[in-house]
């Protein structure tokens, strides 16, 4: 396997998660690079998965703990 890079960008939005969940669940239908990851201690019971490289897990708990 070659050398990997990892791409994480924060948005900041004006719409509620879940609208905003909707919204682009329906632009990305089909597409399975990208993910939508929701807080893990939210309704949905978080997005956090073992299938996700411990890198992209620990940058997301990081970022729902601040």
């Amino acid at each position: 396997m070659g050398a990997a890079i990892a791409l994480i960008r924060i948005l900041e939005v004006a719409m509620p998660a879940e609208a905003l969940r909707a919204r682009i669940e329906a632009n990305l239908a089909g597409q399975k690079t990208i993910g939508i990851v929701g807080d893990p201690s939210g309704s949905r019971g978080g997005d956090i998965s073992a299938a996700m490289p411990r890198f992209v897990a620990a940058f997301i708990e990081q970022q729902f703990a601040s």
